[in-house]
């Protein structure tokens, strides 16, 4: 059996860890075999947020697609993503242009590797930009990044035209139902 990969994206402190946790968790209450991957951000070693550059972005999108391949190499029924190449890619286009178009080859790499990779997600769940943060200490809480980001990746999402992209909005259960409703549901992935 194909391996279920699930992202769950947005700006950064809109409960993506958590969901992921929920759902990952429900799954396994139903007897999945599920795996949650964290954000990869979190562990790179080089400044994230407002001071990141090119060469961080490009990290963390080689470090997620290579956690996504191991992940995938093992028998999970479903593999649940705290965070996705899309993410990525608009923190990524952002550092680009801070460093004033100077690092074009590296921007070019990182936008064919979305374009390929962005085809193995069998669900991607966007998350709303609320007004309320759920600060996890790591990434930053100014409103006008936090808008950047959201703008970036939704003019990313609608340009790409993805079928298995869903927006989920509402309470952390009400996303959860609303996930685990268009799971079931679309099982012929």
């Amino acid at each position: 059996m194909k391996t279920i990969k699930i992202a769950i994206i947005g700006t950064h402190c809109t409960r993506k860890t958590t969901l992921c946790h929920l759902l990952t968790g429900k799954l396994k209450e139903e007897g999945k075999n599920a795996a949650h991957l964290h954000e990869i951000a979190t562990s790179c070693p080089m400044p994230i947020n407002q001071e990141t550059s090119v060469d961080a972005q490009l990290w963390i999108l080689l470090n997620q697609i290579q956690h996504e391949i191991e992940l995938s190499a093992k028998p999970y029924d479903y593999i649940v993503l705290d965070r996705c190449v899309l993410d990525n890619y608009a923190y990524f286009e952002r550092a680009f242009v801070k460093s004033r178009s100077k690092e074009q080859l590296k921007m070019d790499m990182a936008s064919v590797l979305l374009k390929e990779w962005i085809n193995t997600y069998d669900f991607i769940f966007k998350t709303e930009m609320t007004p309320e943060i759920n600060s996890d200490s790591i990434r930053c809480t100014d409103p006008t990044f936090r808008q950047d980001i959201e703008n970036r990746l939704v003019q990313l999402c609608n340009s790409l035209s993805l079928k298995t992209l869903h927006q989920i909005s509402g309470t952390n259960e009400e996303k959860l139902d609303k996930m685990l409703s268009i799971i079931i549901n679309n099982r012929h992935h």
